[in-house]
């Protein structure tokens, strides 16, 4: 599974970015189809995307790759830079984020 983890994560991305005048096309409906399959073989053999955007950092299953400024709470994870997956309850790999600090009120006088 390790080794197949990359093929998932690039065939997730080339998804993000179909173009808006193509999401109609017959060939990407049929590719999405494909990812639809692998997605529900890999739900059926146990394996489940680590949830991230918005949640609470949990270093068991995250991995803070970076922090920002933000409103956030600190620790809210702000950006997923990369899918993390757990098998059953064991984390395969953990989901790479970037994750909140909040803002410095400063007062100048």
């Amino acid at each position: 599974l390790m080794d197949l983890l990359p093929i998932f994560d690039s065939f997730g991305l080339a998804m993000e970015h179909i173009p808006k005048e193509m999401e109609n096309n017959q060939w990407v409906q049929g590719v999405k189809s494909i990812k639809i399959q692998i997605d529900s073989v890999l739900r059926n053999i146990g394996v489940t995307e680590i949830l991230s955007l918005g949640e609470k950092f949990d270093p068991r299953l995250h991995e803070a790759m970076s922090e920002e400024e933000s409103d956030q709470e600190d620790d809210v994870i702000i950006a997923e830079l990369q899918k993390g997956y757990k098998l059953n309850d064991k984390v395969l790999r953990p989901a790479k984020v970037k994750i909140s600090i909040k803002k410095q009120i400063t007062s100048d006088n």
